[in-house]
């Protein structure tokens, strides 16, 4: 990890845009990586600072963690007014474009629920907030084990000082309603944010689709509305995800609580559950269906 010259780098096909530049598929020293590319160069002024800030930011934060479960910083460059961070490149893409592909088709939704927890659990260990947690900041590699991405919005918080964050930051749909009113907030903030990543899972679609981020913003901080849950939608699922999107942040589970509830929400699950839900039936990690070919393989 450390800085590397742009010349190193062999850019590709773009494979996703965000505010602050675009990422690509790209070659660096024979290793397939992502290369996020931020040009300043057509930006205002103030813009530009606030890019810059970003990826200084983002580059600080990504650079101190190591986990499975959160996507690899391996090296930064730059070559004003262009800018770029290099991570392991995710094969699978991101959560949000599985769950547009994926309708229909059962998911391992414990599997991919716990690797989201784990990732975010560590963030926290580490005093780093990530304020924008949601399905297009979750990537998937070749085997589909989940990873936390994107930390141009995080923070790293300072002993005893969570209480003093009141900035606006995140997306409307998946931001915890302190966060919209401006109200004191901590790590919890990520908690309600990993609540709709849960919806998500079930529902396979977007929170408060059809509204505007003002009628969004308006909805969760003052009506205290949430995404409906799915019908289908399993009993000991719907009391965790409601746990985790609380008005009450103080009332909302920690990370760690979340891991050691998640076995025993599954094992709550009938078959018919897991079937009506869309969910993949798995005994310890292994797809029902991929035990079934392994038995009759070996009679």
């Amino acid at each position: 990890m450390g800085t590397l010259d742009f010349s190193e780098l062999q850019l590709g096909r773009p494979v996703g845009a965000g505010r602050s530049g675009s990422t690509f598929s790209a070659q660096w020293g024979g290793r397939h990586v992502a290369a996020k590319v931020v040009d300043l160069s057509q930006n205002s002024k103030a813009l530009a600072q606030e890019l810059l800030r970003e990826f200084r930011r983002e580059e600080e934060v990504a650079s101190a963690l190591r986990h499975p479960n959160v996507v690899q910083f391996l090296g930064s460059a730059s070559a004003p007014p262009r800018y770029c961070l290099v991570f392991e490149f995710m094969a699978g893409g991101s959560l949000a474009e599985l769950l547009r592909r994926s309708k229909k088709t059962p998911l391992d939704w414990f599997q991919l629920a716990t690797d989201v927890a784990q990732g975010v659990a560590y963030l926290h260990e580490h005093s780093v907030l990530h304020r924008d947690l949601k399905s297009s900041n979750v990537l998937l590699d070749a085997r589909g084990a989940a990873k936390i991405a994107d930390f141009g919005l995080s923070c790293v918080l300072e002993l005893g000082r969570s209480a003093d964050l009141t900035a606006e930051t995140g997306t409307y749909g998946w931001m915890a309603p302190e966060v919209i009113r401006h109200e004191s907030y901590s790590s919890k903030a990520d908690v309600y944010s990993f609540a709709v990543v849960l919806w998500e899972l079930l529902a396979r679609d977007v929170p408060f689709k059809g509204q505007t981020p003002m009628q969004t913003a308006m909805a969760v901080a003052e009506q205290q509305m949430r995404p409906a849950l799915p019908r289908q939608t399993p009993p000991k699922i719907a009391e965790l995800i409601e746990h985790c999107w609380n008005q009450d942040p103080t009332r909302r589970p920690d990370f760690s609580s979340i891991l050691k509830v998640l076995p025993f929400v599954k094992q709550s699950l009938s078959k018919t559950d897991f079937k009506n839900a869309a969910i993949l039936y798995t005994v310890c990690g292994l797809a029902l269906h991929v035990l079934r070919r392994g038995l009759r393989a070996s009679h």
